[in-house]
């Protein structure tokens, strides 16, 4: 496995590529608890976290992806990374939609009283979602693919 380089130039303590998608899998779970969507008005700001509705989708899956993930880098196993970036992908097919969604419902809605954007959580869930897809697919490159059993020869006649 290959390992990243301090400064100083020693390696990192087994910075390895399955640990760095797991920690960004995280990423997508903390995105999830915050805003994503926001409304700023001479009174305030007024936010809905993503918890309030589809994140709660995406923490989950960003849990699971995060556990597969760690099951990958600790088993070295090729399937597991697999299994941890499709669950990052729905993950982030998920956040693109309420991206897509919630844009679309907030055109036209600022004025001069007040601003309506979609809120941070989206976007740190997204770039959490990005980046453990591309962690994972990294990692599984990585491991060694499994050899294929040799194949079986015909029984010799007597």
């Amino acid at each position: 496995m290959s390992t990243f380089m301090n400064p100083s130039g020693s390696p990192a303590e087994h910075v390895t590529p399955g640990k760095v998608a797991t920690a960004v899998a995280a990423v997508l779970v903390v995105g999830s608890f915050f805003p994503w969507v926001s409304i700023t008005t001479i009174f305030g700001t007024i936010s809905a976290k993503g918890t309030d509705g589809d994140g709660k989708i995406t923490a989950l899956l960003g849990v699971i992806s995060c556990v597969v993930l760690f099951q990958g880098f600790t088993k070295a196993a090729r399937s597991a990374y697999l299994t941890g970036v499709i669950f990052a992908a729905v993950a982030g097919i998920v956040v693109a939609y309420d991206f897509a969604n919630i844009s679309s419902e907030l055109e036209g809605a600022s004025t001069e009283y007040g601003m309506a954007q979609v809120g941070t959580g989206l976007y740190i869930c997204g770039a959490g979602a990005i980046a453990a897809i591309a962690g994972g697919l990294i990692a599984r490159s990585k491991v060694p693919a499994a050899s294929a059993p040799a194949p079986l020869e015909p029984p010799t006649p007597a």
